[in-house]
Formats: structure tokens, C-alpha cells, sequence
């Protein structure tokens, strides 16, 4: 069922998925929406609200990365991070 919201979609399929999974959803009606669900993997988002920038992985220590600077010290592309809650499955809508 598709209730023409992609959170709401994606929430609906964690009532009918069986297993473990993390999955990026996306879709051309909404181009400047993205949603991450996990459910039994981790998952964590790492942000800066400073820059148009999020990142997510299946391995937290991937996200911390430097952002490319000309001549400047390096800076840490992230300033902030979520870890979703897999146990129990959680979507959020970037």
C-alpha cells in the first residue's frame, strides 16, 4: 500500500517485513526526501548543521571523516550523530 508519504510508506512496511535490514528509501515524487530504516542492523546519521550534509552507515566509525579543506586545518565533516534504535525498527525521513 502506497499512502502517498514516504515515511508512512516505509512505516508500513515494517509491520509486513520479516528479518533484519537497513535500507535507504527514496523516490522522483519527493527528489528532496530520503528516508533510512533499520530494523535489527545498526544504523547511525551523522550531521552538521552548518552544511548541507548527512551521512549514514552500518558502521559508526565510518562517519568520521574529515571535510576536505584547502590549506585549513582538517575539520570533522560531522558534528553530530543519531543511532537509530534497530532493536525495535525506526525510520527517519531526511
Amino acid at each position: 500500500a502506497f499512502f502517498n508519504d514516504l515515511l508512512g510508506s516505509v512505516q508500513y512496511f515494517f509491520t509486513r517485513a520479516e528479518g533484519t535490514f537497513g535500507i535507504t528509501v527514496s523516490c522522483n515524487l519527493w527528489p528532496d526526501k530520503i528516508v533510512v530504516a533499520a530494523k535489527g542492523q545498526p544504523i547511525s546519521l551523522a550531521f552538521d548543521p552548518d552544511r548541507p550534509l548527512v551521512m549514514w552507515s552500518s558502521e559508526p566509525a565510518s562517519l568520521a571523516t574529515v571535510w576536505p579543506t584547502s590549506g585549513a586545518r582538517p575539520k570533522a565533516a560531522a558534528t553530530g550523530r543519531i543511532d537509530m534504535d534497530d532493536a525495535v525498527g525506526e525510520a527517519i525521513e531526511l
